[in-house]
């Protein structure tokens, strides 16, 4: 089924043009469209490999074929189908790209090639990690094909994986870019103010625990030890080694059948109650405290699979709206003499570090004792006001959130099942800067007054995902056989890492 699936989208990128035919025979692949039987037989033929051409520069020096079983980032066909650098042929820009569904499916006829069973698997789970005593599990990740300079190890593009995804919220639906070969937060010709939401891709995958390692898989913001830490070469990550997919063509012998399920939950009003009474401040307690606004799972993602891809898509919302219970406007009781930044309550927590609950919160806005609401931006003595304290403020609330993404695979022999934690984001008002590209340039390439200047002499840019984090597994409320799941998450880290082929 993959062949075919892959045959008929070869089919259909050249029905526009030439273009996609004589770019991968220029290359030296030479792919017929006469019939599947020879275009399998094309793939898998060995071939000297031209990279001296537009958007293959970067592609594995070691791949030597259009098909390399097992192994996305050494077979040229999928370089091309995935690369956002491949765009043009002979200045030529190609008519037609492929759609994410296409993608996945040569990803899922790369591993059918490798005809391995679970026994192999377990091998080679072995082999990589040097131990005997080494288990395969089955781990979801959030993944995505990123060119050399985004890999951790930066030599050529490579499918990089992480054990959480991020995905955005927006006021309007996704937009693909088949050229970009990602999603976009806005098109150029969308009214102003427009901010499309943008999915995350998970899959699941064969995989197994190894220690980290800064010249292989990584991860890509290797730690050294430092004071209190034993450094990424002592700890254990999940390292995928195999993607999962349903029917008998992905693992030898094995029917499978593989789904996903996604849970996500919006607490922030919750946590903020919570630690409001905690510091004998007026609050809402109770019961109440777990139904919307202060504690909501709906109307903030949905999700969606086909190829052994899950797609995790956050619903279009306004970015806030007020909160409101059973009709009537939900607010809190600023206190006297508050804490504030610019003109919002800052909670801080006790020891500047550990926070329970969101940070600032939303205060110019008056709910008065009738239940009407007013603008305090417009009161040229706003601040005066602020800094009294005394009234109630409105709530708002935003769609961001964050959950898992479960994956069931019936079929293969028992193992561990690690879902991966998943985060409803806010919008990237910046889509043209990568975070990443950001991270590198401050560590790199700033200067050091420009350093002190941007964020102080006591703080810097490092991401989350340069971090040794446990997933926040008090989140949600879960049934048990979820808490389980939750258990055996805690053991692996949010972590950005490549595959281990170098």
């Amino acid at each position: 089924m993959s062949l075919e699936s892959v045959f008929n989208t070869w089919k259909r990128l050249n029905a526009a043009s030439t273009q996609w035919h004589d770019m991968l025979r220029r290359t030296g692949l030479d792919l017929p469209l006469s019939n599947r039987e020879d275009f399998a037989d094309a793939l898998s033929t060995e071939i000297h490999v031209y990279r001296d051409f537009d958007g293959f520069e970067d592609f594995d020096p070691s791949g030597h074929a259009g098909i390399e079983p097992g192994d996305p980032a050494r077979s040229l066909l999928y370089h091309a189908f995935a690369s956002p650098n491949v765009v043009q042929n002979r200045g030529v820009p190609l008519r037609e790209f492929p759609q994410p569904d296409e993608i996945a499916a040569l990803e899922n006829l790369i591993y059918t090639a490798a005809d391995v069973s679970f026994h192999d698997e377990l091998e080679r789970a072995r082999a990589i990690s040097g131990r005997r005593d080494a288990e395969l599990v089955v781990a979801d990740f959030a993944y995505e094909n990123h060119p050399a300079p985004r890999t951790p190890h930066r030599k050529h593009a490579d499918l990089c994986f992480s054990r959480t995804g991020v995905a955005r919220v927006g006021t309007h639906p996704a937009y693909y870019s088949p050229i970009d070969r990602g999603w976009f937060t806005f098109l150029p010709s969308d009214a102003a103010y427009t901010i499309r939401v943008i999915p995350a891709r998970y899959a699941a995958f064969i995989a197994v625990r190894v220690r980290g390692n800064r010249y292989t898989f990584g991860p890509k913001y290797f730690r050294d030890p430092a004071a209190g830490e034993i450094g990424d070469a002592a700890r254990e990550f999940v390292v995928p080694i195999h993607k999962l997919f349903s029917g008998a063509e992905c693992i030898r012998g094995c029917q499978l059948s593989v789904s996903f399920d996604a849970e996500h939950v919006n607490e922030k009003l919750h946590r903020v109650h919570r630690e409001l009474a905690r510091r004998g401040l007026p609050a809402t307690q109770g019961p109440v405290l777990y139904q919307p606004p202060y504690r909501f799972t709906d109307r903030l993602a949905s999700i969606q699979a086909s190829h052994g891809t899950a797609l995790v898509t956050p619903h279009q919302n306004p970015l806030v709206e007020p909160a409101k219970l059973n009709g009537q406007y939900v607010s809190f009781t600023v206190p006297p003499a508050p804490s504030i930044f610019v003109s919002s309550y800052r909670i801080r927590p006790d020891d500047n570090k550990h926070y329970p609950c969101p940070k600032y919160l939303h205060c110019r806005t008056e709910v008065t004792a009738k239940g009407e609401i007013v603008d305090l931006t417009r009161d040229s003595h706003m601040m005066a006001r602020i800094r009294q304290g005394g009234y109630e403020a409105l709530h708002y609330i935003d769609f961001t959130g964050d959950g898992v993404v479960k994956v069931s695979c019936g079929g293969l022999p028992e193992c561990v099942a690690y879902p991966a934690y998943s985060i409803i984001s806010q919008p990237d008002f910046l889509p043209y800067v990568s975070q990443s590209d950001l991270f590198d340039w401050w560590r790199e390439q700033c200067p050091d007054e420009l350093k002190e200047f941007s964020w102080g002499r006591d703080l810097d840019s490092m991401p989350v995902s340069a971090n040794r984090l446990a997933a926040n597994f008090e989140t949600i409320q879960f049934s048990t056989s979820s808490i389980r799941l939750w258990r055996q998450l805690l053991r692996v880290r949010a972590i950005t890492m490549g595959k281990s082929n170098s």
